[in-house]
């Protein structure tokens, strides 16, 4: 056996030899083989990065489903957004979540749930979310829609009416006017004015930070200021018990958030909880006929005259010290103007006056300030992004100048009276910074002394028939509210709740025995005194105040403010301020 096996192998051998010589070997090499598997490889390696790499085919067809099913998501969002609006045009959360239970079902990883305006995680505040197939679900109260997954970074939508949140929380001021200048102050009080088209010098950052007491200030065409009160909802504060003596440090400040116009009345305890009120200076109260103060639209802000109004005839500004200079209205000539340094207007009616605040500028909305208005400022000043529970100095110039400080001595708020600041004195001087509401020159003046500021404001229980002789102009119109002055109704001067507003200052802040917080005036509107006036005179001392309230009839050294619509409302000051959009 062993023998006939060996003789099979040299037979083989022998075949092999031959075949060798004659070059007829049919297999293939070892190198040949490995060549060819390599080859192979790299062929199923193509066909594998083709199919499944970062760019392949199967990664390609995974992306276009996934963003498919992405967009149908958001599209489907999208419906029950605009199935969610309210009669009044606003998008109602509660609507919405329900639409989103019902036409999402057993899709919802993670039902809808509303984040209060404070939440942690900034991209949630005032925020409906909720999961499906794995996207977080974002719905602003814009009715942005907006998809990501945890841990992805996104961009958020602006608000349609131009407005973000700032890093400090506040809103971003609106401006419309494109002639109107942004304007800051450096330390040493030197303004700096931008420029369009050249800003080398204009810090942005440095223009406004009310996390720190910056408000945002503009200058516009006749060299006037405004200031920026952004949009906020204020907890309420009938429980800060303090009779507020002049120079105390208050127990509680006013605690104020800002918000965006999504955050109304209607909703507001919803989203920032059962304490807050939406200040009325901002809201829409078109369809309780502006029972508070409120505006024929959510307002993003209003935009308030700097200093009290002064008047200035041709390019020259021009002293009111009687009611045949100061008892007229403007025209092409005489101007009002809200400027540092001058003498405020006086010596003029309280119906002139809020014709003038109408007559400012009627394409950004002007009008003379309202009771309503006042109290946001006063409100704002009290908060942490003014002066933080400290009172505002006195402004005791016997001459009216705006922008002044209080009198040289040891009392931080009031000490004598004197005729012309002097350097410190002055708005930008070390002790003139300390009347204005943020105490730098950031802040509104003349709100505390200098002389009474009127307000739209009057008293439709009448009996003297002054409401038609001195306030035709707004008091007399079938004597009922409207976007521009507010009917109060009382038969005395108590200044009870019943006979205010909530927001004006006067409803809140009132202690006892005609005295509000600081121990400033309260005195309510009553039927010979029809109207309101806020802040105080300058030799008034510890009655004088942000929230200090009394009555007039008609005309004597009252001044007046304007708040202005470059983005938001504007209403002016002095005797009368303005406001402008």
């Amino acid at each position: 056996m062993e023998k006939r096996r060996s003789v099979e192998v040299k037979k083989m051998a022998k075949n092999v030899d031959e075949s060798k010589k004659k070059g007829k070997v049919r297999g293939i090499t070892l190198i040949a083989l490995v060549i060819t598997i390599i080859v192979l490889l790299m062929l199923v390696g193509v066909t594998l990065s083709t199919l499944s790499g970062q760019d392949g085919i199967l990664n390609k067809a995974a992306t276009a489903a996934d963003r498919t099913n992405k967009e149908a998501i958001k599209e489907k969002a999208q419906i029950q957004v605009y199935g969610s609006y309210n009669t009044t045009g606003r998008l109602d959360m509660d609507d919405l979540s329900t639409n989103i239970k019902n036409n999402f079902g057993n899709e919802l990883e993670e039902e809808p749930k509303y984040y209060l305006q404070n939440a942690e995680e900034e991209k949630l505040r005032g925020c409906l979310k909720f999961v499906v197939d794995g996207y977080n679900v974002r719905i602003d109260g814009q009715g942005n829609v907006t998809l990501y997954k945890d841990g992805e970074d996104i961009e958020l939508p602006s608000n349609p009416d131009g407005t973000k949140i700032g890093k400090a929380g506040e809103m971003i001021p609106v401006i419309k006017d494109q002639e109107a200048k942004r304007v800051y102050w450096k330390e040493d009080g030197t303004e700096v004015e931008e420029k369009k088209g050249e800003n080398e010098e204009f810090d942005e950052n440095e223009w406004c930070d009310y996390g720190n007491n910056k408000w945002a200030n503009v200058k516009l065409k006749d060299e006037s200021y405004f200031v920026w009160i952004p949009r906020f909802a204020y907890e309420k504060i009938s429980s800060i018990e303090s009779s507020q003596e002049p120079g105390d440090e208050v127990k509680e400040t006013i605690k104020v958030k800002f918000i965006g116009t999504d955050v109304t009345a209607e909703n507001v305890k919803q989203r920032l909880g059962d304490e807050y009120i939406v200040h009325p200076a901002f809201c829409d109260e078109s369809v309780n006929v502006y029972e508070n103060g409120g505006w024929n639209s959510e307002l993003p802000g209003i935009w308030v005259a700097k200093y009290e109004m002064s008047m200035q005839t041709g390019e020259n500004h021009t002293e009111t010290s009687d009611a045949k200079v100061g008892d007229v209205t403007t025209d092409t000539t005489i101007k009002a103007v809200s400027k540092p340094n001058v003498s405020s207007w006086r010596w003029i009616s309280i119906g002139n006056s809020y014709t003038n605040g109408m007559k400012y500028d009627r394409s950004k909305d002007s009008h003379m300030m309202k009771n309503s208005e006042w109290g946001a400022v006063a409100y704002l000043t009290h908060s942490k992004y003014g002066r933080d529970g400290k009172e505002v100095s006195v402004n005791q110039s016997s001459n009216y100048i705006t922008g002044a400080g209080r009198g040289e001595g040891d009392n931080a708020i009031y000490n004598e009276t004197y005729a012309e600041p002097n350097e410190k004195q002055k708005y930008n001087g070390e002790i003139g910074k300390l009347s204005s509401s943020t105490g730098n020159i950031s802040g509104i003046y003349d709100l505390s002394g200098g002389a009474w500021e009127r307000v739209a404001a009057f008293n439709n229980a009448d009996t003297n028939g002054n409401e038609s002789k001195y306030g035709s102009s707004f008091a007399d119109i079938n004597k009922t509210n409207t976007q521009w002055a507010t009917k109060y109704s009382s038969d005395n001067n108590i200044p009870t709740q019943e006979k205010s507003k909530v927001g004006d200052a006067i409803w809140d802040v009132y202690v006892k025995s005609n005295r509000g917080w600081f121990n400033d005036d309260a005195y309510f509107v009553k039927p010979d005194n029809p109207f309101v006036v806020r802040g105080g005179h300058y030799v008034d001392g510890a009655d004088t105040g942000v929230f200090s309230a009394s009555n007039t009839n008609r005309r004597s050294k009252r001044g007046w403010f304007v708040p202005c619509s470059l983005g938001g409302c504007v209403a002016l000051i002095s005797g009368s301020r303005f406001l402008t959009r």
